[in-house]
């Protein structure tokens, strides 16, 4: 069982790549033949459809392995249970589509404070349709544990909408229309597909009374899931209206560009640690085990930082054409937002085990709730700097409040000592970095960091944990004493 359970956290893990991933391929793309304003449309389009897919299905998608799994479930169950949530969803997103196409002209003058046009809107109106019917399909199989077939399909929807970006946008110059045209011919055609692949499983019906359970499981979370996506996507909205829509674009490729840490290290850690902390709940040395790798994650993300810090000047320049220079305080920025999110994963098996997930989705809401303050209080004289300064602070208050709950229900005896020691480390190096100006001689730095900081701590108080991890480099060449 749970060899199943990691093999299918990775199947995961790459599908979930997958689907970020074509964000990450397209954006140089994107950055060349989008103008700014375009660029910041196209980020405020597409966080406005997620946030109406979590609205618009109340979170009951997400409650089906509840529904599927109970012990007094059978397979007709399970079928008519397919068909009565079909019915529910599918009618009700078919008016949100139908409502953003009917208000495209008002909701284009108040996203985009009329620097705009109305067919993005409109567009979009059928791109939220085809996320709809694509995820639907996709949350079925996941439910019934079809990890396998989950991934491919992602993969078929990355491959269709990342070609047809290509053909619209670079050969045949459409711009934002071209991208949104695109992704919801990706979605649309994969989801369609699959759509009708579950419909032989469900059995159509209208008891009402078997969303029961899929509701009790969606609706709590609903609060954290909104707090959460204001924390991530409300500055989006407020720039247009103090600043102007390049100055958008320019906040969002600084966005982006800090979302590849994210992507390349965060989900990854993520989906392989949910599993594995409650795999080793019931050890004896289960707090020693998480605080343990509270301290090694703590490292790689110092070194994650250090190394953004170098390169991240090249990485602008490259996807953004040498036009986004503007966007390099605020990578840096939100980068540091992304690795103390990243921290907070690490100290959440306390929350988790002690069944205090309410209490954290009301600290995801008041964090929420902390960023608008702060976007009203720093996006109107600071722009983009702002909003990333007020997102930096959302988190830290998040990694707070989040350490002071799980330490009072599930307290943990993290190495203080030894990760303060790291820190000051680091702050040393980065301050020889910072005053450096050759690459070369950062990644020098870099190099001497590592050495003399995570790798001397392993040295000092974990040479086993240092061994294998020199084997393992080494091809077991390598040893310390």
């Amino acid at each position: 069982m749970l060899k199943k359970l990691f093999s299918d956290s990775v199947i995961y893990a790459v599908a979930n790549l997958l689907q970020r991933g074509m964000m990450l391929i397209l954006l140089p793309i994107y950055a060349r033949y989008f103008s700014k304003a375009e660029f910041g449309a196209m980020d405020l389009l597409y966080q406005g459809v997620l946030i109406l897919i979590i609205l618009s299905a109340l979170g009951m998608p997400q409650g089906l392995p509840r529904g599927f799994h109970k012990k007094e479930v059978t397979e007709q169950d399970k079928r008519r249970l397919l068909g009565v949530l079909t019915l529910f969803l599918l009618p009700i997103s078919l008016l949100v589509s139908g409502l953003i196409w009917l208000f495209s002209d008002a909701i284009a003058h108040i996203l985009f404070n009329d620097q705009g046009e109305r067919i993005w809107v409109e567009l979009s109106a059928g791109l939220f349709m085809a996320m709809v019917i694509q995820q639907y399909p996709l949350m079925i199989l996941k439910a019934q544990q079809r990890s396998l077939e989950y991934s491919l399909w992602s993969l078929g929807t990355f491959i269709i909408a990342t070609l047809a970006n290509l053909y619209l946008i670079v050969v045949l110059e459409m711009g934002l229309i071209g991208m949104l045209i695109a992704n919801t011919l990706g979605f649309g055609l994969i989801g369609m597909v699959a759509m009708f692949r579950c419909l032989r499983q469900m059995e159509f019906n209208i008891e009402w009374s078997r969303l029961r359970p899929l509701l009790e499981f969606g609706l709590p979370m609903m609060p954290a899931l909104i707090g959460r996506k204001i924390l991530e996507a409300s500055d989006r909205y407020m720039l247009p209206h103090y600043h102007s829509m390049d100055r958008l674009g320019e906040y969002v490729m600084g966005a982006k560009v800090a979302n590849i840490v994210e992507i390349l290290v965060l989900i990854p850690f993520l989906f392989a640690w949910q599993p594995f902390f409650y795999s080793v709940s019931q050890r004896s040395d289960a707090k020693s085990i998480y605080a343990k790798v509270t301290l090694y994650f703590f490292a790689i993300l110092l070194m994650v930082l250090m190394g953004i810090y170098i390169v991240h000047g090249s990485v602008l320049d490259l996807i953004g054409n040498g036009e986004y220079n503007a966007s390099s305080t605020i990578v840096m920025i939100l980068v540091l937002a992304a690795l103390i999110n990243g921290m907070q994963y690490t100290i959440s098996p306390g929350i988790h085990l002690s069944s205090k997930l309410v209490q954290e989705a009301l600290l995801m809401i008041l964090a929420a709730f902390l960023n608008l303050a702060l976007n009203f209080w720093l996006i109107p004289p600071y722009g983009g700097e702002g909003a990333a300064v007020a997102t930096l602070l959302a988190y830290l208050f998040y990694f707070c409040a989040s350490f002071i709950l799980a330490q009072c229900y599930y307290p943990i005896r993290y190495p203080y000592k030894r990760m303060l020691i790291l820190l000051l480390v680091a702050v040393c190096f980065m301050g020889f970095i910072y005053v450096v100006t050759l690459i070369w001689v950062q990644l020098l730095l870099l190099l001497f960091f590592i050495v003399c900081g995570p790798l001397l701590d392993l040295y000092r108080h974990d040479r086993n944990v240092l061994n294998r991890l020199l084997s393992r480099v080494g091809g077991g060449k390598f040893c310390v004493k």
